[in-house]
């Protein structure tokens, strides 16, 4: 590659005021090959430059946010400051400068943890209760999902970003949440496009019989589909773009955790209970039932992609994870399997309920399974992903035995 020439501060200032639009937006990044003229070429979605021009880019914004850091006094030094009285704060410019040059230091290197955790610094420095919180944090989702869904080399498979977008669901996961039920979002219309409304792929729990907490967590659990959706197209995506992407699903078994514990609703879980142990047992109810929802709203968009996608063992691992850790589903025979190595309450502990919700279930499953074998008898299949997915889910083994 050639030396990366000297850029101006027009150009420097310009991509970052790309990357910085007024309304948070998804861009599709791209870095171009050296034979481009050295310019950066835009679209209302689409931003792209050649690789010598976003080196030099680099330079400049590493050197931006390395003064501003060698400036800045270390958490002991601001200690001591504090107690002596001569504390005093850095230029709001110096530290947006600093922000903002952030962005093209991660648009070249996606694993630069000092960037990264400057940025979560950042966010960590708003309270709670502030009116800017919010939008800042759409703004770094926006941010995000333009690094891990472009055709750019490493950034769909970092595990700094991925790790990074988990981070700020783990920390601000009820104010991202809030958000959307609060303020009118796009978020509806892309998850509607992935899985179809929440509201029709919901499982029924006999167990779940508190007409107050079903009142309490129907508008939280609405949200929180639409988020999951809208996430879940994240990560689709971002296999599209780098196959068999260990990062990204990773990253949906987390977050599927994470949603299903209750740690993202915008309203917190009520119960009518008294006693600490009736309200664990009623927790781990409603966490099973929610698994549960989530899961089952995820099963149609998964199982197209994994059907677009046959060769991508990740994707088909994750569809078995849903339909069984997500919805309790116990293939035949694998009680005893786990009986034989003293795991037969694992998977009480883990869903909650037992060995699935029934019936329903049951039907989801079958027709799953059914159609993945039928994918691979029409095409003659011979890949090794979804002959795994079958066997896992014991449908090899049954037409085994049936022969």
């Amino acid at each position: 590659m050639p030396a990366p020439a000297p850029t101006s501060p027009e150009v420097y200032n310009s991509l970052i005021s790309l990357l910085s639009p007024s309304t948070p937006q998804v861009f599709e990044l791209d870095i171009l090959p050296s034979y481009f003229p050295a310019e950066i070429h835009s679209t209302s979605s689409a931003i792209a430059l050649p690789k010598p021009l976003l080196a030099s880019l680099f330079l400049t914004a590493r050197h931006v946010f390395f003064s501003y850091l060698n400036k800045s006094p270390s958490k002991k030094e601001k200690q001591q400051l504090a107690l002596s009285g001569t504390l005093t704060s850095a230029p709001a410019d110096a530290a947006d400068d600093a922000l903002q040059a952030t962005k093209i230091i991660l648009l070249w290197d996606p694993n630069h943890l000092t960037a990264a955790n400057f940025r979560k610094r950042n966010l960590l420095s708003f309270s709670l209760s502030s009116s800017n919180l919010v939008q800042h944090l759409k703004a770094e989702l926006s941010f995000l999902s333009s690094l891990l869904t472009s055709p750019l080399p490493k950034h769909t498979k970092s595990s700094t970003l991925w790790s990074h977008r988990f981070f700020l669901f783990q920390k601000f996961g009820p104010e991202i949440s809030a958000g959307l039920v609060a303020a009118t979002t796009t978020l509806p219309d892309r998850a509607s496009s992935v899985g179809g409304s929440p509201k029709t792929t919901s499982i029924k729990n006999s167990n779940n019989n508190d007409n107050d907490d079903e009142r309490t967590s129907t508008a939280s659990d609405k949200s929180l589909h639409l988020l999951w959706l809208h996430e879940l197209e994240i990560i689709m995506k971002a296999g599209d773009r780098h196959p068999k992407n260990y990062y990204a699903w990773s990253y949906a078994r987390q977050l599927l955790t994470a949603f299903s514990a209750g740690d993202i609703l915008p309203f917190p879980n009520t119960s009518i209970t008294t006693t600490a142990a009736a309200a664990q047992i009623r927790r781990q109810q409603i966490d099973a039932t929610r698994m549960n929802r989530i899961a089952a709203a995820s099963i149609l968009p998964m199982q197209k992609w994994c059907l677009a996608h046959p060769r991508d063992i990740s994707g088909w691992a994750f569809l078995e994870y849903l339909l069984t850790t997500g919805l309790g589903w116990e293939r035949e025979g694998r009680a005893e399997e786990r009986k034989k190595v003293g795991l037969e309450e694992r998977g009480k502990e883990r869903l909650g309920n037992g060995n699935g919700v029934g019936e329903e279930v049951d039907e989801m499953v079958r027709k799953v399974v059914k159609e993945s074998e039928e994918f691979m008898h029409k095409f003659q299949w011979q890949g090794d992903s979804l002959a795994w997915f079958l066997k896992a889910m014991g449908a090899i083994d049954r037409e085994s035995k049936e022969r």
